[in-house]
């Protein structure tokens, strides 16, 4: 056996006088309490050193066991008022777990010669602190303990906690941990935590808590929310996470200094903040009535009363208070609107839950750390009679349970726990058990190296001593790797994180949610989903009924904008969190945080959140011009069929064959294509219709004009010959088919050309920014619209002038005064329609079929009208005398003509009538010649049907 050297017991007492004097300045309890406690608990004498009477008890049994156990469960409340240890029972938390411990203690302690001691926290950080120094190698009075314990588990809370593992850890005994969840503890081989370098724990830390509390509410969308908590190590660094992860009121944020004041660009969540009220302890501990009500007051005020779901992250002892003054300030109906958030510290806390109302009881939603149900010690607790434990303060415990199951006493000793509806397993159960199990284990481990696989002759006391002096336990615990029994998983302390215990495979850490419903006229808390540190889909919701339970349930500050608004800051909130609603007018859509006006070819839909591209417009056969054009042209179509059916019918008359047939039918087929020229106008644009459309306002015109212009010219060169000349040549109908259809080929090459240079198609033109949008056939060079016209006025000039030559024909025959003005009306219309189509752009797509129809019009009414006119009403001028310079009878002999403008042609053999005077016969004489000549000219240009 190796003697410890006498500086090592100095220096320990140090530490333990230096641990003493900071939890004395931070807890402001005086020296005298920490040693001299006032134990005026009727069962506080189960929870101190073990007497000599209680050695074989099973409860402790530290004074003959070689290795002992320690550990720390609240089994009662404190007396905050008499500053001691209550007779207020915690059935779930606190016996359920101590039965838990000691019963994983008995199942798994094999043979290896193992007492434990098992005490009170009576919920007091002071009392624990106190408590412990009796674990420890050392009294206060820095004398040698000869059986300190090997190591500890517990507590509960986490403020307990980290004042049980920091005194312990000072004494390299190990702590594991099965409730206590604060990161305060959070430790890894690089952390400046010394003091927690020992400390083990089974629950994973407030963290993932917090994430899976954060992805629940995600999940249901609500955005908004209050956070209540306790001003201890729970509730700040609960506090901690939501100020890092959460967006803030404005005003928070600047409170906060530049140096710890939170990124709002960082955010990992989509919640915002409503507000936060934190509730504090007066000196003795209770908690503050008054930061409760300011608490309770806020939860209806302004915006934060829009902030349905409340978080409440504390202590039992604090949510109890809560509860109480909750019920009495608030309504029915504020109490019911909301969901309430309860942690694991009191989520699954039935004896604080028993008797609330339904109007609270229905809207919690709790949280708990789940790892496995401990089927096996839920038997053991719900099966076993009470008459079955023995006599003795153990059974004063059970006796003490029972009273809470059954508070009418109607219970006997044949009576289970799981007779009471008020039955429940505390599910930190579990982790007492895992706790346990992989502290066992490691015992065991070391035992079996250093006694070499005989425990049974091996002082295991002693070589205990040597292990935790070499800290060979804690060696091995970090690296230890154990199975539970609880769900047949491999677990191992992971170094990263706290040495928490973590599956070898599998997700790191799952927690379960849990909503109160009342069963079989029991209430419960049954689960609804689980949470998963480390899937993709961590939020697994395995009861239908919860969603369709919630769904209904609005968490938000203001509602989202209708579409065609934007959001603007409100009071002191985020935009993110809070907004007005601007609606945007005009033709501005909503985008961001503005309105942005659409392009000018779109307008905003009907809600004013997107652009929708206008309508396009193109001239209809029934809207403004484009009746007017489609009358014109049916009125052309059935006057040009009439003139056709006349011609036909009248093909031989004299009047007829003297109007050129053949150039007539011409200008009728004319007509017909203007016509059918006339659809593609009131048809929607597209590349045929665009291509129709420039051959018909070109090439038809073209033809009308050049038949008008080789007929008149023909006139003039057979009736202009002067006396002597020659017979014109090329004037048969064949020749001036020829003609028209050369000039006709022109036009084609010209309109050819231009469909390479500048192709049909068409092209979108913003008439009115956001409101009207036509749809044009396109034409980019404006010599596409210039040269067809003008080479049509070319054609109707040529046509005047050859008309301006035969003014002085016979009256039968002239047609100049006709020719003239349709021709010069044409030119007048083309002009007027160059003036209007650059300067008009609406007039565009439907001015060049209107203006051909206008055209043909003219054409029908001034050159063919006048000769239906005399064809079928003025019969005296339709005779062969009157068309070719003299009249005829019936067989088709020609007579003189009585008419003033007329030329007399004498029959042949008979001579003019002597004139008195010589000057009389003398005009006579020159007449008579000219005549002759006339009707020598017209002789031979008969036989062509002039």
């Amino acid at each position: 056996m190796t003697v410890l050297p006498l500086g090592v017991p100095v220096a320990y007492c140090c530490l333990v006088g230096m641990v003493v004097l900071l939890a004395l300045q931070s807890h402001r309890h005086s020296a005298t309490s920490l040693f001299v406690l006032p134990r005026t608990s009727p069962l506080d004498t189960l929870f101190g050193p073990c007497t000599p009477a209680q050695e074989d008890t099973d409860f402790c049994r530290n004074r003959s066991y070689d290795i002992t156990i320690g550990g720390f469960f609240p089994l009662h409340e404190w007396n905050y008022t008499a500053e001691a240890c209550s007779s207020t029972f915690l059935p779930d938390t606190g016996f359920q777990r101590l039965e838990a411990a000691r019963w994983a203690l008995e199942k798994f302690r094999g043979d290896m010669d193992l007492g434990y001691d098992l005490r009170d926290t009576c919920s007091k950080e002071i009392y624990t602190r106190d408590s412990a120094l009796d674990f420890v190698s050392y009294t206060a009075a820095c004398q040698f303990r000869a059986n300190p314990v090997t190591f500890g588990i517990g507590a509960v809370s986490s403020r307990i906690t980290v004042d049980y593992a920091s005194l312990l850890g000072v004494f390299r005994v190990p702590v594991i941990g099965y409730a206590a969840t604060s990161p305060v503890m959070n430790w890894t081989e690089d952390s400046d935590q010394l003091r927690f370098q020992r400390y083990y724990r089974t629950v994973p830390s407030d963290y993932f808590q917090l994430q899976a509390i954060s992805d629940l509410i995600e999940s249901f969308q609500w955005t908004f929310v209050t956070f209540v908590y306790a001003k201890d190590t729970y509730g700040l660094n609960a506090r901690e996470w939501i100020m890092d992860r959460f967006t803030l009121p404005i005003t928070n944020m600047t409170q906060n200094t530049t140096e710890n004041a939170p990124d709002k660009n960082n955010k990992t969540t989509s919640i915002c903040l409503a507000a936060e009220f934190p509730i504090d302890y007066l000196n003795g501990g209770e908690v503050m009535d008054t930061d409760i009500i300011v608490a309770l007051k806020g939860l209806r005020q302004g915006l934060v009363d829009n902030a349905t779901v409340v978080i409440l992250f504390a202590q039992p002892l604090v949510v109890s208070r809560f509860l109480d003054l909750a019920e009495e300030q608030l309504s029915f109906e504020d109490i019911q609107r909301r969901i309430w958030i309860a942690p694991d510290a009191w989520a699954a806390n039935m004896p604080l839950l028993v008797n609330r109302s339904d109007a609270f009881l229905d809207r919690i939603i709790g949280f708990q750390p789940y790892i496995g149900r401990a089927t096996e010690f839920e038997q053991h607790l719900r099966n076993t009679p009470l008459g079955d434990f023995p006599s003795g303060y153990r059974r004063a415990w059970y006796a003490s349970y029972f009273n809470y199951l059954f508070p009418d006493g109607s219970y006997t000793n044949d009576t289970t726990a799981g007779d009471s509806p008020r039955f429940h397993v505390d599910p930190k159960v579990s982790f007492v058990i895992q706790g346990l199990e992989f502290g066992l284990q490691a015992l065991r481990d070391v035992l079996l190296k250093r006694c070499k696989n005989n425990l049974k002759t091996c002082d295991q006391r002693l070589e205990m001593m040597y292990a935790n002096e070499e800290e060979e336990l804690d060696l091995h615990m970090k690296k230890s790797i154990f199975r539970t029994i609880l769900n047949n998983r491999t677990y191992r302390p992971d170094p990263f994180n706290t040495r928490t215990f973590t599956p070898t495979h599998g997700s790191r850490y799952e927690y379960a949610f849990y909503q109160y419903r009342s069963l079989d006229g029991r209430g419960k808390f049954v689960r609804t989903g689980s949470w998963y540190s480390d899937y993709a889909r961590p939020l697994q919701v395995t009861d239908p009924e919860f969603r369709s339970y919630f769904n209904n349930v609005t968490s938000m500050c203001t509602s989202p904008c209708p579409k065609g608004t934007y959001t603007d800051s409100l009071a002191k909130y985020d935009l993110t969190c809070c907004w007005n609603c601007v609606p945007c007018l005009g033709f501005t859509i909503s985008k961001g945080t503005g309105c942005v006006r659409c392009p000018a070819d779109q307008r905003p839909d009907a809600s004013h959140s997107s652009c929708v591209s206008l309508e396009e417009e193109y001239p209809h056969w029934n809207v403004d011009l484009g009746l007017a054009m489609v009358s014109i042209s049916g009125f052309n179509f059935l006057s040009t069929t009439l003139l056709v059916i006349i011609y036909i019918c009248k093909w031989n008359n004299p009047l007829v064959r003297a109007s050129s047939r053949e150039l007539v039918m011409i200008n009728f087929f004319t007509f017909y294509l203007s016509c059918a020229g006339v659809a593609p106008y009131v048809l929607q644009p597209t590349f045929i219709t665009c291509f129709i459309r420039r051959v018909s306002e070109s090439v038809p015109p073209l033809m009308s004009a050049a038949s008008v212009f080789v007929k008149t010219n023909r006139i003039e060169r057979v009736f202009g010959r002067r006396p002597g000349q020659q017979r014109p040549s090329m004037i048969s109908p064949c020749w001036l088919l020829a003609f028209v259809l050369l000039i006709t080929l022109v036009m084609v090459v010209i309109v050819g050309g231009f469909f390479f240079g500048d192709p049909p198609g068409t092209v979108e033109f913003v008439l009115e920014p956001n409101v009207r949008l036509l749809l044009l056939c396109r034409q980019t060079l404006s010599a596409t619209i210039i040269v067809p016209i003008v080479f049509i006025m070319i054609m109707a000039g040529l046509g005047i002038r050859s008309a301006i030559q035969t003014r002085h024909l016979p009256e039968n025959f002239n047609e100049a005064g006709y020719v003239v003005l349709a021709m010069a009306v044409t030119i007048m219309a083309w002009i007027t329609y160059l003036a209007v189509y650059n300067n008009f752009i609406t007039l565009k797509t439907i001015l060049p079929g209107l203006f051909v129809s206008i055209s043909n019009s003219i054409h029908i009414l001034i050159l063919f009208i006048p000769k239906v006119f005399v064809l079928f009403a003025d019969l005296k001028r339709n005779t062969r005398k009157n068309n070719f310079g003299g009249s005829s009878s019936v067989d088709g002999r020609f007579e003189r003509s009585n008419t003033r403008s007329s030329i007399r042609l004498p029959p042949p053999g008979e001579e003019d009538e002597p004139r008195p005077g010589e000057e009389a016969r003398s005009r006579n004489k020159t007449k008579s010649a000219t005549s002759q000549q006339y009707q020598k000219n017209l002789d031979q240009s008969s036989q062509f049907n002039f």
